[in-house]
């Protein structure tokens, strides 16, 4: 099940998937268990009911905190109430105790309260893809500007441009401006790839070195 190769998936997103109830309890000795146990493992690794979404940026701070998973359970008991007994049962879990002291949280990158030179820049290019006009771009010197998590290209974006045409990607870890021209001979593995061919989009895990070069100081 979990060798399944797709193109993209979701921590690649960005995205860190957590549970409601636990998943893993480094319990690894399955030749014991028994089938019931199974089941509730099984139920609680791919149930919809059993998970919720957190930015990567901060998972390791919410993920796993009391007063968030409570507010989840209370959202999906509500939610998903015709099926929610069946769920518990299901996935061996017991009613959680709801919060009565109800908290704001506030997901940033990073973890500062001041505004970022990254935030700046996103709000930016945000402004000016809302624009109908290319005025906006063209007083940077790029045809197109997005924000990415990680180095990317997206195809339906750069494949319109003119050989000449800039286009900057905007990361936490720097700013990448380089023309189409320049794209397609420094990245050929990325034009050639399924990913960019098929799904119109190619992310970096870790920032090549060939990609400095382009990188905005």
């Amino acid at each position: 099940m979990f060798q399944v190769q797709l193109p993209t998936n979701i921590s690649q997103s960005g995205w860190h998937v957590a549970h409601i109830f636990d998943v893993k309890d480094r319990r690894t000795d399955y030749e014991y268990w028994d089938r019931k146990e199974l089941l509730w493992r099984t139920a609680r690794n791919i149930h919809p009911c059993n998970y919720f979404y957190i930015p990567k940026i901060d998972w390791q701070s919410y993920g796993g905190d009391p007063t968030v998973i409570a507010f989840f359970y209370e959202i999906f008991q509500q939610l998903y109430e015709p099926i929610w007994d069946e769920f518990l049962n299901l996935v061996n879990g017991q009613p959680l105790k709801q919060s009565r002291n109800p908290q704001t949280f506030h997901y940033s990158f990073p973890k500062d309260i001041k505004e970022t030179a990254y935030s700046r820049q996103v709000k930016k290019s945000d402004t000016m893809q809302n624009r109908p006009n290319q005025e906006s771009r063209s007083s940077f010197g790029y045809k197109e500007i997005y924000p990415y998590y990680r180095l990317c290209f997206k195809a339906e974006i750069i494949e319109p441009l003119n050989w000449d045409d800039e286009f900057c990607v905007i990361t936490p870890e720097g700013s990448f401006a380089m023309s189409k021209r320049d794209f397609y001979e420094t990245f050929p593995n990325v034009v050639k790839s399924l990913s960019y061919q098929r799904d119109k989009i190619y992310h970096y895990s870790v920032i090549p070195k060939k990609a400095l070069k382009f990188k905005l100081s």
